[in-house]
């Protein structure tokens, strides 16, 4: 099965020496890039209809990778040491996290992709003792982060509003596709009418402020490369 660019750029994160717990794992063609890989993998679904689904996929393709009828990670298998949630909404994953997070002791990292709410997933991660290491932007009809989690304890370092809401790693490093999103945000502001322009100042602030913000990143990091 043929990944879209923003599987394919999650799929770059996964450790590989990670055992992997996909949840929501649809048609299964990221379990299936994990397994080509080499990387050990479960799959998770929690309606029956969607599982039965997932696994005939499975089979069609030869793949043998085992997969569960539950919510979330309300199980996880005792190898597993890394889990994959994507393309859900912030709050949908936060639920996830929360309802299974005493499964998450022995879970080393986390790749998570907000498709909302992104300050929902970043608030629990962070209070949960994970640092955001790595990730980026991606564009699929719409721009959603890809963000890497590390466990940390409690060595990580408190994020600010704008960290939460856009991804502390993409925000510290300046990311080109989240400019871009915060760009076009802008100028679609910029075209509405004047009442509701005045109606959105807040908002506009917001981006002008963070956009400020990754040119000095930005500026900041080119300098240290000199």
């Amino acid at each position: 099965m043929t990944l879209s660019s923003r599987l394919l750029t999650a799929l770059s994160f996964v450790p590989k020496d990670a055992v992997v717990f996909d949840v929501g794992s649809d048609r299964g063609a990221f379990l299936l890039a994990l397994e080509e890989k080499k990387i050990p993998c479960y799959g998770g679904e929690n309606k029956k209809g969607p599982y039965e689904g997932l696994k005939r996929n499975l089979a069609d393709n030869g793949s043998k990778v085992p997969v569960f009828l539950q919510d979330g990670i309300s199980f996880l298998p005792e190898d597993v040491t890394f889990v994959t949630i994507l393309g859900m909404g912030g709050m949908t994953i936060r639920g996830i996290l929360e309802r299974g997070k005493e499964n998450l002791k022995k879970v080393k990292g986390l790749l998570v992709s907000p498709q909302s709410c992104c300050e929902e997933v970043t608030g629990l991660l962070e209070e949960l003792g994970y640092e955001n290491v790595d990730g980026c932007y991606v564009y699929e009809r719409h721009y959603y982060p890809i963000l890497l989690y590390r466990k940390a304890g409690n060595k990580t370092k408190p994020l600010d509003r704008m960290e939460r809401k856009y991804g502390p790693y993409p925000v510290r490093t300046a990311d080109p596709l989240l400019e871009e999103s915060l760009l076009k945000r802008e100028k679609s502001l910029a075209s509405l009418p004047k009442e509701a322009q005045k109606k959105n100042e807040v908002v506009r602030e917001e981006i002008d402020q963070l956009l400020e913000r990754l040119e000095k990143a930005r500026m900041k990091e080119t300098k240290e490369r000199r």
